[in-house]
């Protein structure tokens, strides 16, 4: 068995989060320790209560709040800009205007909600995703799935916009979790891959461990899908996959190992462990 080990930062992933830099609390991972449990358990998984689906998003009313917005938007299957300020200046009237030309000119469905900073009103997702280290005013796209696709602060273009909202299935995918600070396995096979029951096998008992399963998520993807065709690339993969391969990511978007064929438990256990081991994958102090 082949593996490509020690690939990091995907490109485009990296590109896409570019939220995480401008607002620093977006991904929360603490540092890891000589265990691996004490590796899983330092994992800061990001509060999922914005996230459920509550009575209010399944009414027409307009949401009061942002958290009723991502709600919202996660429930209607659209993209959501939220746009954070504390004041109206020009920088404020100069975004708006960009989304409303954006939203002029674009087919994608995107609900649109202004967040006032000042005030506890909207405390718990300004907290959340660190808007109060970010320069306003602030600019977060939330994809369909409440995968942040882009982060823009006191200026955003309409391209800009354009490709917050134009993020392939499978990243958005992806993202999500990496975001709420889980371990990503991304499962590439078809009806012509082999070993899919080998490569199941294993990401089943991986991601199905008693101590594992709260921070792993699979991610099923057809590699002849030509819209996963990029990650296939950034993964330096043949745009043909003769094998079932898993990608192995961890936050905020590096890959840690890409395992084709017959894999097992042991494999994914040893990638895991290998972040914890001092092989560069992992965050540090």
């Amino acid at each position: 068995m082949k593996s490509y080990v020690g690939f990091k930062n995907i490109c485009f992933l990296v590109a896409i989060t570019l939220a995480a830099a401008v607002v620093p609390g977006l991904f929360l991972i603490k540092s890891t320790n000589s265990h691996l449990n004490g590796q899983l358990s330092s994992i800061v998984l990001m509060s999922q209560s914005l996230l459920v689906q509550s009575a209010y998003a399944e009414t027409k009313t307009d949401p009061k709040t942002a958290a009723e917005a991502i709600a919202l938007a996660r429930n209607s299957r659209q993209y959501l800009f939220i746009l954070f300020y504390d004041k109206e200046d020009d920088m404020l009237k100069a975004i708006e205007n960009t989304i409303k030309t954006f939203r002029s000119k674009s087919s994608s469905k995107v609900l649109t909600y202004r967040a006032s900073t000042v005030g506890d009103k909207e405390s718990d997702v300004v907290l959340k995703y660190g808007v109060n280290r970010s320069p306003l005013p602030l600019l977060l796209v939330f994809a369909p799935n409440g995968a942040i696709t882009g982060g823009f602060n006191q200026k955003v273009t309409t391209e800009q916009l354009t490709q917050s909202c134009s993020v392939p299935e499978l990243v958005m995918n992806i993202l999500r979790p990496l975001q709420e600070g889980k371990i990503a396995l991304v499962s590439l096979q078809n009806n012509k891959t082999k070993f899919n029951q080998e490569s199941d096998k294993a990401v089943y008992d991986f991601s199905s461990d008693e101590k594992l399963k709260p921070f792993v998520e699979v991610i099923k993807a057809d590699p002849d899908d030509k819209k996963n065709a990029d990650f296939l690339t950034q993964c330096k993969l043949d745009k043909t996959i003769s094998e079932s391969t898993v990608v192995f990511l961890i936050p905020p978007g590096s890959v840690v190992g890409v395992y084709p064929g017959k894999i097992t438990k042991d494999t994914l256990m040893a990638a895991l462990s290998s972040c914890q081991t001092g092989s560069g994958c992992c965050p540090k102090k």
